[in-house]
Parts: C-alpha cells; sequence; structure tokens
C-alpha cells in the first residue's frame, strides 16, 4: 500500500511540473496534454524499468498504468495560472 501512496506522490508531482512546463512555454490546445502524457508515460515507464514488472512491489504490473487521468484538473490548473503568470502580469 505504502507503494502505491509513493507512486501518487510521483503522478502528483508530475502533473505539477508539466503544468508549469506547459505554462511557461505557453502551449496552447492539445500540446499541453500531450506534454501531460508524455511526463506520465514517462514516468510510468521509469517505475517499470526500475522495479522489473511491478508484480512484487504493485498488485499487478497494471496497476502502474492506472491513476494517469486522475490529475488532469490539478494540471489545467497549473497550466492556466503559470501561463496568466508569465504572459498577462
Amino acid at each position: 500500500m505504502t507503494n502505491k501512496k509513493a507512486f501518487d506522490k510521483m503522478r502528483l508531482l508530475t502533473t505539477i511540473l508539466a503544468g508549469a512546463i506547459s505554462g511557461i512555454l505557453n502551449l496552447n490546445q492539445l500540446e499541453g496534454f500531450l506534454l501531460y502524457l508524455v511526463f506520465h508515460v514517462l514516468l510510468t515507464v521509469l517505475i517499470y524499468v526500475s522495479v522489473g514488472s511491478g508484480e512484487k512491489w504493485f498488485k499487478s504490473s497494471g496497476s502502474l498504468w492506472e491513476g494517469m487521468g486522475g490529475g488532469i484538473l490539478l494540471f489545467i490548473c497549473v497550466w492556466m495560472i503559470m501561463s496568466n503568470i508569465v504572459y498577462v502580469l
């Protein structure tokens, strides 16, 4: 259970980082969401490579991929806030 919580914290930080980079680079429409997906897929692949199949640390290797869409609203908020701070204010 603690592995899942640690992975969720990494996803949260990755979401905030992707939102900040999208806002600073002024990515529009699908470019920002593609950056979000690339960051999360990269994080999942790095975790998968570092722990192997994930069967030892997680219930199944499929549990590594769940929860990717959970931070989308946080991503949008951080993206818009950073974009407004850099380009509007």
